[in-house]
This record gives C-alpha cells, structure tokens and sequence, in this order.
C-alpha cells in the first residue's frame, strides 16, 4: 500500500501565495476561487472552461485539478446555440484586491512619492515648473483611487460631479484630504440624481427618526436578550458611521465606490448589517425572528372554499361554470420573474360571477339594495305600522314610506330640506300634525323641483348637489367622474321617460329598460342594473361614497354626513346591485375616510417595504431534489410545497373580510392567507443556509424604504 507524499497532496491552487500581488475578490467573504487572479490582476476564472463545438454539440473541457469534465456539459446560449456556451460551473467573475504584500510595497511607493512631490511643490517655487505641477495635479489620471462602476462611469462631468475637492486648487487639496470627514456634504451630490428616497434619504433606512424609534422599540419588545458572534463584536468595535447630531448617514457608509466596472453597490455583507442593528442573531437558520404571515388581501378569496366546495359542485351551484383546479390556470409569472400575476376576471371568475353581477333578482344569503334613483310619490299618510319599528331614516319616516338613498342624497341639497328635519314635531296633537304635513309638503315640492331640474339642466343640477352634500375638500374630478357616468349609462334619458310614464294615463309595461337602467312597474321605481364587471356607474359612486364617509362609528351633527355613513352602511354590504363587495376589501385611509381595493396587494403596492420574495428563482427548483447538509433532500413538487391548503372548513364568511353582521371588516392589519398555510422560518431555512441558497439579508430584505414612482 503506498502512501502520497505530502506535495503530492499538496493544491497550489488552493494556498494563498504571500508574495502574489493579487488576491481573489471572493477571498473576503470566505470562497476564493482556486484558480486565483494572474499577475496583472485579471480575474482568471473564465479560464477554468473553455467549451468547444465539434459540429453537433459542445463538450466541456474542465481540467482534472478544478473537478474535470461535468456531466451536464456547457450551456449554449438562446440566440446562437453553435457559436457560444457557457459553463454552469464557472464561479462568479470577481474584482481581484491587491494583496497585503502588495499594498504594503504600493504605500511603501506612494510615500516615497509624495514625499518627493511635496518637495518639490515646495521648493519649486512660483517658477515654470510649478505649473506644470498644477497641471499634472489637476488631472484624474494620477488621484483617481480606482475605476467606477458601469452605471456612475457614464457620468460626463468628471470627478467634480461628486467630489467637491475636485474643484479645490492644488494648495488646498491636500487641506481639504486631511480636514475630517465630508461624507455627508458629499451625500447631497448623490441625491441630485437619487430623488427617490424622499425627504429623509440620508436617515436609516430612508425613514422618519420617530418611525426608526417605533420599529427598534418594537424589535426589542418581540425579541430575546441578542446573542453576538465573535465576527458580530469585532465589526462593532471596528466600525465607525459618520453621522450627524440627527443621526444621518453618509452614502459611502455602505455604498463604496472605485472597485471596479462591475461592482454592485447595493452588495452589503451580514455583519455590515448587523452592525448597526441592536438585536441581532447568529444566521437565518439561528436566530432569525420567525417570518409572519401576510396582510389582509385586497381581493376576498378563499382557496379553500372554491377548491373544495364551488368547483366540486359548479354543476349544481353555476351550471355554466368553468371550475379551475390547477394554480397555474389563475397565477403565471410576472414579466420581472418577481411576482405572480393574476389571470384577467373573464378567464378566472367571469363563468360563475357574471350572473350575480347582471341579474339582481338573484337569491342572495343576504338581503339584496337595489341601486335606486327614483320612486313614485304615493300619497302622504300616517307612519304604516309594519314601517313604524323600521330603522327608517328621519325623511322616510316623515314621508311615510322608504326613499332611495341617492335620491335621498339629492334632497339633502336644499338647505329648507335640513331646516324641516332638524325642527320635525313630535306630532302627538292637532297642531303638531298639523306642522308635520306643512313638513312634508315642503319636502314634496323640493322632490319636484329636482325632477324638474334632473330633466332641464341635467348633469349640472346633480353637480351643483353633489358639491353641496360632500365635504368641502372633495376632489371636483371624482364628481365628474359620477357624473359622467350617469350620462354614459342613459339615466336622463331613463329619468324623462319615467316621467312621461308617471303623468299620462297609458298602462305602464311591467318593466321597460333604457340603457342601464330598468322602469320596474311592480316596485314603482327606476332601479339600475349592472352590465359587466368593472361597471363604471358602480365604480364611481362607490368611491364617492366610501371618500365621504367617517371612520368614527359616533353620530355627527351633519344631516349629510350621517346620511354618507348610512348609505355606506347599506351600499357596501355584498349582497347589493352588482355584488362589488362579494370579493373587493375597502382599508381606512389617511384622511378619516374609507378606500375601496378595487386591486390585489401588488398592484395597488406603492412603498418599497422592507421585506420582498421573488418567486421565480424558486420557480426553477420545482420537481428537483436539492442536497441539504444533514444528507436528508427536499423536493418543491408544486405550489402547495409551499402553500399547503389550509386543513380548516370552508369559509363562507371568512372572519378577515366580514363582520357578524355581513359587513366588510374594515382592519387592514388582520392577517389572513386566503385559505392558505403560510410558509414558515422553518420551510425556507432548509434551503437558505450559508453553504447553499445563501442567508445574506438582502436576498429578502430592502435597505431603502421610499415611495415607488407610477
């Protein structure tokens, strides 16, 4: 049995030489390459595998010393697969750094230099060698520090773009090198161009010192007492952050330029994080806080209701429904290979909602309001007594019947409405009674001054109300808009046509349609109908009345602000024309107010968060094993790898969208997974560990939190 002999064993690849002048780039976070750089400081790495065509397919050509010929064999590229291939296995090109030895050597020159130039720049004198001098100092070939990256070389303007040294004089230059630290003067030559952080782009994270305070104080409440690596204190320890009495950051805290044409700036390693972070932890796997499930959606859909009642029973429940078993029929992904984009609602939803949108005679769990405009003037009498226990509103309990609540909305613009509604009797004797029918025929003659204007001045008299009605800070484009609307879906035409019915003697149809509209004669009444997903008429007043409505359940003084929150109370219920809030959420706003999510999360998505997951490079492990350390392997097979369908009954009326009462649940905060068992710490880390997939914190972290642009 023979034995190798110690140089036998021995990988000159794998030593690091003292005397080269060159180090791999790869070498600070622990991987060099083996081949290492050459002489000049080239990265070799391209040199490991040079494919070669044989006129049918490309062979690899790997040495024995870097793990010889791979079964998988060179990749050829899309568009020209016989000209050029890579090689899978070829480590990631890197900036080679120079060496200790070599930088001692380099300093060791520099000084000498410098030292013979500042001789020189002091004995020359005001001579004609001493501008040449200036010359020569004021060129960037001699104090440039290194290359830029690609994206900042393309910048004209030279060193001055970004370096207010650059335009000191020579006498002041090395003033100002050795007058302290300017990073953050510096920092607003960057912000020239970067504009997109908003006003506190230099703070951490881009955000406002209260909210900073607020997440810290909250880290703090949700985590342990920190454990710190050896790495983790020496970096704290030799890490000094230039910053203000404000606590603002320079760029080139993190962002360090002059490495090379192909640097990342973005590129920060754990420690630099963690450097900062009060509460930190030994790695993903180890320490990392557990990953929280999602916020409420803005579309109501539950996976497990449609999968395992609706599409098991279209047959019965949709006859003409198209049941969708299979995520890739709903979900593709998005161009940027980021997210996963929904199909349209013709192909999704369209079969099986259509109907429910268009006939609003169709039975409904909950009880269905119309979406009416008019209603024929029976004669004024006593309170009914199956109306009397009614929660009416105070005008439909002076009329003695049920009004509309647009139309409702309209009579609200005359101030004599609100003064007759504030000043209402309380009709226990002759002379009350008597005051209550003076009540309602003043009401009645404004019922008929509005038909007159509805069908003379039209779009302006409903303008003229609705600025009357709303908040004095509603936008005039958003009326417009419901005005518009009207006008697209025939209502005057509609209004005078239920006039003329009203006051001639002609039998009336049972039901006549004008556009949108519908002339019902059993309900008296001129009711809209929807006509498609999306309805714009809907839309409209929708969102006009969700703006208008107050977010405090406390009753106003304002006779048209309580009649906004009534009519939202009645209109945003999912059994209304047109079931919009079957599936759409509405979250409170800024303002006070209520916003309807006619969007999902990502497209309605405005702010860079601090967390983001991309799907497709996860996409390209489906149906393949991966190797994790403990030798066990994990297999992603399909999307439920990942997002396990929810073992729980069917939510008819899942508690994150709906109250007890059938309301739309208003938290945004609520968290819900649509059916869904979100993945968990545990899932990710089997995969997301230093030797594998990497556990860098900016593979799922953002730094910058800002406004994204339209």
């Amino acid at each position: 049995m023979s034995r190798k002999r110690s140089w036998e064993m021995f990988n000159p690849a794998k030593y690091q030489h003292p005397q080269r002048n060159w180090d791999c780039g790869h070498l600070a976070n622990g991987h060099p390459c083996e081949i290492g750089p050459n002489a000049k400081g080239e990265c070799c790495v391209q040199k490991i595998c040079s494919p070669f065509f044989d006129g049918k397919t490309w062979h690899c050509n790997r040495p024995n010393t870097f793990g010889g010929k791979c079964h998988e064999g060179p990749v050829p590229e899309s568009h020209c697969p016989d000209q050029n291939a890579s090689c899978p296995h070829i480590p990631t090109p890197c900036q080679p750094v120079r060496s200790l030895r070599s930088k001692r050597r380099l300093i060791t020159g520099l000084t000498i230099a410098f030292s013979l130039g500042f001789c020189i720049f002091i004995l020359g004198g005001s001579g004609v060698g001493s501008g040449k001098l200036h010359q020569a100092l004021g060129t960037t070939s001699i104090i440039s520090p290194g290359p830029l990256t690609s994206a900042h070389a393309a910048i004209e303007s030279g060193c001055q773009a970004c370096h207010s040294a650059a335009s000191q004089s020579p006498e002041n230059l090395l003033g100002f090198a050795f007058g302290g630290h300017h990073g953050i003067h510096e920092s607003q030559k960057c912000l020239k161009c970067h504009d997109e952080f908003g006003n506190h782009a230099l703070m951490a994270h881009s955000l406002p010192p209260e909210t900073t305070v607020a997440l810290t104080n909250y880290l703090k409440s949700q985590s342990s007492e920190p454990q710190h690596t050896t790495r983790q204190s020496l970096a704290r320890l030799l890490t000094s952050h230039e910053s203000t009495d404000a606590g603002e950051l320079a760029c080139a805290t993190c962002h360090q330029e002059h490495r090379g044409n192909s640097q990342d700036l973005t590129t920060l390693t754990n420690a630099q994080c963690q450097s900062c972070h009060q509460q930190t932890f030994h790695s993903f796997a180890n320490g990392h806080p557990e990953i929280k499930p999602p916020l409420r959606a803005g579309i109501h859909f539950d996976h497990v209701t449609h999968l395992k009642h609706h599409f098991q029973n279209f047959e019965r429940l949709m006859p003409n429904g198209i049941p969708l078993n299979n995520c890739n029929d709903c979900h593709s992904l998005s161009s940027n290979r980021s997210t996963l984009d929904l199909a349209s609602y013709k192909q999704m939803c369209g079969s099986c909602h259509d109907s429910q949108i268009r006939d609003f005679n169709m039975p409904s769990p909950m009880r269905l309001d119309h979406f009416e405009f008019l209603k024929s003037k029976p004669e004024i009498e006593e309170m009914p007594a199956s109306l009397a226990k009614t929660p009416l509103s105070p005008l439909s309990k002076l009329l003695g019947f049920e009004i509309p609540v647009f139309l409702e909305m309209m009579l609200a613009a005359d101030e004599s409405t609100g003064q007759v509604l504030q000043s209402l009797p309380l009709g226990t004797n002759e002379q009350e009674t008597a005051q209550l029918n003076q009540a309602r025929r003043i009401i009645v003659t404004n019922w008929n001054r509005l038909i007159e204007e509805l069908n003379t001045t039209k779009s302006a008299a409903v303008i003229h109300r609705l600025e009357v009605v709303c908040r004095p800070n509603t936008n005039p484009q958003q009326i417009q808009d419901c005005v518009d609307a009207l006008n697209s879906s025939l209502f005057f035409q509609a209004i005078s046509r239920y006039q003329a019915i009203q006051n001639s003697d002609i039998p009336e149809p049972n039901e006549e349609v004008i556009g949108n509209w519908a002339i019902v004669k059993n309900r008296s009444a001129l009711v809209y109908r929807a006509s498609e997903h999306e309805d714009r008429l809907l839309k409209t007043w929708l969102d006009l009345l969700t703006s208008q409505t107050s977010v405090s359940d406390q009753e106003s003084s304002s006779y048209s602000q309580n009649l906004f929150n009534r009519m939202f109370r009645e209109r945003v219920t999912p059994g209304a024309t047109g079931r919009c809030m079957k599936c759409h959420t509405f979250d409170k706003t800024p303002a006070g107010s209520y916003a309807i999510n006619w969007k999902t999360s990502h497209e309605r998505q405005t702010t860079k968060e601090f967390t983001f997951f991309s799907h497709g490079p996860h996409l390209t492990f489906m149906d393949r094993e991966t190797q994790l350390p403990n030798n066990e392997t994990s297999r992603i097979q399909d999307c439920q790898s990942c997002h396990p369908l929810n073992p729980a009954d069917p939510q008819f009326v899942n508690e994150a969208f709906s109250e007890t009462d059938g309301m739309p649940h208003p938290d945004t905060n609520y968290h819900s997974t649509l059916g869904l068992i979100s993945p968990s710490k545990q899932n990710c880390a089997q995969c997301h560990q230093k030797q594998l997939a990497g556990d860098n914190c900016l593979q799922c972290h953002n730094y910058h939190i800002h406004s994204l642009n339209p």
